[in-house]
């Protein structure tokens, strides 16, 4: 597939995730998910795509300096909206192999299961709803590569994220710019409940669309 090709897929998906509303059902995303997965690596790449590399390396930097005795093969992680397993690629070049994924698209992680860099795979979404084979205070850290928005994971999912990770760990996602005030009120609260600290707040290229050329990247630790 050429780059026209990809750059073509990439805005055609894209346009029809802009028409999702808060209003739309987890059938409409996954629908959009499952129709895009079999093209979804090729066309999510730079220069339309630019979050893994720089997400996995700075989570990669901030677990260091959390938990210097910690090896990172041990490190368990829940990469939530993994998707096809592109930030877990390379996580998982960074060394990381103890990685579980999560996705409301079967068809997306049956793509994410052939790279053969999660343990288990499980089909569910992020909300405020306790899921089927996951523990309370499981996993080390959480992951949510560009999924935190208004029509995938919505601010009361955040509690549930929480619940999930170990006090002491850590849970690291991007916003976008356009999205974050539909967000700022719950992350102050959880932060001014004493639920989690902020760790590391900085931007990071995000789409090749104009208007969302950059993201935050947020890294809270568990209290």
């Amino acid at each position: 597939m050429d780059e026209d090709t990809d750059q073509k897929i990439f805005k055609y998906y894209q346009d029809r995730l802009w028409l999702l509303t808060t209003d739309s059902s987890q059938d409409d995303v996954i629908r959009e998910y499952d129709e895009w997965a079999e093209n979804y690596d090729q066309s999510m790449q730079e220069p339309n795509y630019h979050v893994p590399r720089p997400f996995a390396r700075q989570f990669d930097a901030t677990r260091g300096k959390l938990f210097p005795n910690i090896d990172k093969k041990n490190f368990k992680v829940l990469d939530v909206a993994a998707g096809t397993g592109l930030l877990g690629l390379e996580l998982n070049k960074l060394g990381y192999q103890n990685i579980d994924a999560l996705d409301m698209s079967q068809e997306m992680l049956n793509r994410a299961r052939n790279k053969n860099i999660y343990k288990k795979c499980i089909c569910a979404a992020m909300t405020d709803q306790r899921i089927n084979g996951i523990e309370t205070a499981e996993y080390d850290a959480l992951t949510c590569s560009s999924a935190v928005c208004t029509t995938h994971v919505r601010p009361s999912a955040f509690e549930e994220m929480i619940e999930i990770v170990k006090p002491g760990g850590v849970l690291c996602f991007n916003i976008s710019l356009v999205e974050e005030k539909s967000y700022e009120e719950k992350l102050n609260e959880l932060e001014n409940k004493g639920k989690w600290r902020l760790v590391l707040k900085e931007k990071i290229p995000y789409l090749r669309e104009e208007h969302l050329e950059e993201c935050h990247l947020y890294i809270y630790r568990r209290q």
